[in-house]
Formats: structure tokens, sequence, C-alpha cells
């Protein structure tokens, strides 16, 4: 296995499934692509967001699928995603990782694109045991999507972090006060259907324990974007936490917890999870 390739996995703990194991290289993965994206001007113009923003930078013990990014407002009209195709697949030719970027469309305000390749060959190079690599049907594809959202959104703030990992990496993101209003607006917004998103609630619990600010500004025009709130209604500290309590009592538990828990290696973490200890804990918390 290429040296960097294997420093990069020593990080995680030993795999003891399968899935370990797949997530353990897609978020290697992920870290290669933001450095390909690094050689170029990408983070000129769009910022770094998300879930795996939280994990790679801010240390939230669960695995993001995704990655995402959002568009600066002054690049919307400019910014074509399809320019960067070539940076992130240099990057992963020259680790010899099988696996390629290709955009895949443009929906609404939002470009996309997936990291693909055969999942058997993409473990091989990256040195997982045969006893997960051998149990992965040899057609399976391991796939990492990538998305760029032009929303026009008001009153993010930004930070430069340094990725040390393919190689030292400046990497342009959303302070954790704008990351934790994102998480938020899902949290209240987002059309969960059959299926509770289990990660928003887990990574809602990261962000009030390590007691991080709400830039309470964002959150408004994302709710306002996204139509959950109306133009002219305004947020506050005491409505946001009405807003919250409310949806609360709405939540399936159950299926939140079947959802984040192929995610999280120490799945106790969930048993206690319930409308009491959500309300408890936005009640208790000055955002």
């Amino acid at each position: 296995m290429n040296s960097v390739l294997d420093s990069m996995m020593s990080k995680y703990p030993e795999a003891t499934s399968d899935a370990e194991a797949k997530n353990a290289v897609k978020q290697a993965l992920q870290e290669i692509t933001l450095c390909g994206l690094g050689r170029s001007d990408f983070y000129q113009n769009a910022a770094f967001n998300g879930g795996s923003a939280l994990r790679i930078f801010h240390g939230l013990q669960r695995f993001s699928e995704d990655l995402d990014f959002s568009i600066d407002n002054e690049k919307i009209d400019t910014f074509v995603l399809d320019k960067y195709v070539g940076c992130i697949n240099n990057e992963l030719a020259s680790l010899g990782i099988p696996a390629t970027f290709e955009v895949d469309s443009k929906s609404g305000f939002i470009q996309r694109g997936y990291i693909k390749g055969n999942c058997r060959e993409i473990l091989n190079c990256f040195g997982t045991e045969e006893v997960f690599t051998g149990r992965v049907p040899a057609n399976e594809v391991l796939k990492i999507k990538l998305e760029a959202d032009a929303a026009a959104l008001s009153a993010a703030s930004y930070e430069t972090k340094y990725l040390l990992q393919p190689y030292p990496t400046p990497v342009r993101l959303y302070d954790k006060c704008t990351l934790f209003a994102g998480k938020v607006s899902a949290v209240l917004s987002r059309s969960w259907k059959s299926r509770v998103k289990g990660r928003d609630l887990y990574d809602y619990l990261f962000y009030i324990t390590n007691k991080y600010p709400m830039n309470l500004a964002h959150l408004e025009s994302r709710l306002k974007n996204n139509g959950y709130l109306k133009s002219y209604q305004s947020l506050d500290k005491d409505i946001l936490k009405q807003l919250l309590c409310e949806r609360f009592t709405t939540i399936d538990y159950a299926s939140a917890k079947s959802d984040v828990s192929p995610f999280i290696r120490d799945r106790k973490v969930v048993d206690f999870w319930s409308a009491d200890l959500f309300i408890a804990v936005t009640k208790d918390f000055d955002f």
C-alpha cells in the first residue's frame, strides 16, 4: 500500500465489520478529494460545510457520507463544478486509487457529482483486511456524493483550517456557529418522510454538548430560503426554542436510532434518545 494511504488509514480504529471498513476508506477518500480541490481555486468560490466538515475539522464521532459545499453568493452565476473534475482525478491517480470523479447533473440550485470505483479494488488499494474485502461482491461500486449548493444565503461566516493528510492543505469552511445554524435548519425543516434522519439529531447534540454558539441570522436566512419561515417573519432565541421543542415531539426516535447506528461505533449514546431528552437540553441551552 502507498505509504501516504497507510498513514491515513492508521488514524482510524481497527474495523470490526464490513461497514466500518468501507466507512474508513470513504473518510480517507473525502480528505483526498478536499486536498485535490485545494490545488485549484475551488475554495475561493465555495466553502465546505455539513456533517463531513464537522467530522474532519471538529471531531464529530460519526461517519458522514457526502461532501457538501456552499457556493459564494457572488460566484453563483459563474461557478461550474465540471471545472474541478481534473484536480480531483489527478489527486486520486497520484495516489494510485482506482476511482474517478464525474459530474452527474445540475438539479435546481445544486451541482452534483460522484467519486466512484469498484469497491473491492479500492478497499484493496487502502490495505483493508482480506476478511472484509473478500465479502464484497465483485461488482459493488463504492461511491461518495459531492454537492455544491447555489442557494443565496446571508450572514454566513467562514474560517480556514488545515487538512494535514494526505498533504497539508488549506480548506475554507463555514465556522462553527454557521455550521450549527445549517444543522438546526435541517432538524427543523428537512423532510424525513418515512425515515427520520437520526444523523441530524446526533449532530445537534454534538453542538449542544460542545456549547458552540449559534449564527441565528444565518439560520433565519436558511429557513426563509427553504420556505420554512415567511419573508416577513423574524427569529429570536425564544422562538427558536419553541420551534425545536415542537419538532422534537413529532419524531419517531426508534427510527432515528436505526438511521444513525450504522454511522457510529458506540451505539450506547443513543439509548436514551427521547422527546424529553431533546426538549430538556434545548430549553437549557443558550443559543
